[in-house]
C-alpha cells in the first residue's frame, strides 16, 4: 500500500485533470474548508497557489491543459 506522502500530488493532479470546472459555489465552499482549518485566503489566493504549483507538475510545454478547470 502506498503512503500519503508518496501518493498525494499525483493524486491531487489525476483528480484536477478529471474533474469539470469548479464552479463559483464550489469555489467558495473550498474557501470556507480552508478558512475552517485556519488558512485565512480568499479565492484569487487558492488559484494563485494551484497556478504555481502546476509550473513544478508540469515542466513540459502543453501539460497546462487542466489550468483552466481549477481558475
Amino acid at each position: 500500500m502506498p503512503r500519503w506522502e508518496d501518493i498525494r500530488e499525483d493524486l491531487f493532479e489525476a483528480i484536477i485533470q478529471v474533474h469539470p470546472a469548479i464552479n463559483k459555489e464550489q469555489q467558495a465552499e473550498i474557501v470556507e474548508i480552508m478558512k475552517a482549518k485556519g488558512h485565512d485566503m480568499g479565492w484569487n489566493a487558492i488559484r494563485y497557489v494551484l497556478f504555481s504549483c502546476s509550473a513544478s507538475w508540469f515542466p513540459q510545454p502543453g501539460k497546462e491543459a487542466f489550468l483552466p478547470v481549477v481558475i
